[in-house]
């Protein structure tokens, strides 16, 4: 078992990077971010999920003390070593690797998750986002498990609102 080591990479090459040095038969780690992108086209809005890199550049590395370190920044998509003194490579703490997989396999960094909080009718809660931020709001049905009906309490009556379960938050 080797020791771990901090990649800094070209722009937007985390992936490519992290493959090619897998394909040479490295231990690599890239932690990855999931998260729901909106998009409108053509008039319809759509959702989808994408993934991005936890950490923008920087990659990690298990490494055993003879392996050449010149043969991993010449990989495509490297751009070198975190170094530290004398422009020597500065191991990271297992520990801090460790932590961060764990935190990846506990979906931590995955807002795609499906454990998203349970309403029922009649629940008082807040809006989170969007052009309703702040307002309270009365649920009045779960729908499909990721969207809700609530009302709105405004212009003296209730108005109906369609959002997602993630954006409501229960009144205090």
């Amino acid at each position: 078992m080797g020791r771990w080591y901090c990649l800094y990479t070209m722009v937007r090459s985390e992936a490519k990077a992290a493959d090619k040095l897998r394909d040479a038969g490295y231990c690599v780690f890239a932690p990855i971010y999931r998260k729901r992108v909106k998009i409108m086209r053509a008039g319809r809005r759509r959702e989808r999920i994408t993934e991005i890199p936890l950490l923008s550049r920087y990659i990690f590395i298990e490494m055993e003390h003879d392996d050449s370190w010149q043969d991993v920044t010449d990989t495509d998509g490297v751009g070198d070593f975190l170094r530290g003194h004398a422009n020597i490579p500065a191991p990271v703490p297992l520990h801090a690797i460790e932590d961060l997989m764990a935190a990846q396999d506990m979906g931590l960094f995955d807002e795609t998750r499906k454990d998203l909080p349970i309403f029922d009718p009649g629940d008082h809660v807040q809006i989170l986002e969007g052009p309703f931020a702040g307002f309270p709001a009365e649920v009045a049905r779960a729908i499909g498990g990721e969207t809700a009906k609530v009302f709105v309490t405004m212009f003296g009556g209730r108005v109906p609102l369609h959002t997602e379960i993630g954006n409501l938050r229960r009144a205090a």
